[in-house]
C-alpha cells in the first residue's frame, strides 16, 4: 500500500505534488472514519459491499481528495477480513502517510541533487 500512496503522489512539479500529498492523507484519514461509520451502522454481511461502494465512489470523483476517500473503502474492506478493523485502519493510515511523506522527503531531496547538479555542470561548461 505505501508504493502505491508514494506512486500517486509522485508528480513533475512538487506544488502539485504538495497538493498530492496533503489530498491523500487527509482523504484517507475521511475515508477511515466514512468506512468505520458505515462498518458499525451496516450488518456485516453487506461488508464486502462497502468496497464496491468505493469503486463506485471513485469513479464518479473528479477530485483527488475524493477519490482517496472512496479508495479506502475498497482497501479497507478486503484488508478488515484479514486483519480486523482496527489493524486494517491502522494500516492503511500508517502506510498511506508514510507512502506519500516519503515520496515527498524523496522528490525534495532529488529536486535539490539535480538542481546543484545542474549549476556544476554550467559552472563547468563556462569554464
Amino acid at each position: 500500500m505505501a508504493g502505491i500512496a508514494a506512486m500517486s503522489a509522485i508528480l513533475p512539479f512538487m506544488e502539485d505534488m504538495h497538493y498530492r500529498v496533503r489530498k491523500r492523507i487527509v482523504g484517507n484519514i475521511a475515508g477511515v472514519i466514512c468506512f468505520t461509520v458505515l462498518y458499525f451502522l451496516l450488518p456485516s454481511s453487506i461488508y464486502a459491499y462497502i468496497g464496491i461502494l468505493g469503486g463506485i465512489g471513485v469513479g464518479l470523483s473528479a477530485q483527488y481528495g475524493w477519490q482517496a476517500v472512496f479508495n479506502t473503502f475498497g482497501a479497507l474492506a478486503i484488508a478488515a477480513e484479514t486483519y480486523g478493523l482496527q489493524g486494517a485502519v491502522s494500516l492503511r493510515v500508517i502506510q498511506n502517510v508514510f507512502g506519500v511523506v516519503f515520496a515527498l522527503a524523496f522528490c525534495v531531496i532529488f529536486y535539490w541533487f539535480m538542481s546543484k547538479k545542474k549549476v556544476s555542470e554550467v559552472t563547468v561548461h563556462a569554464e
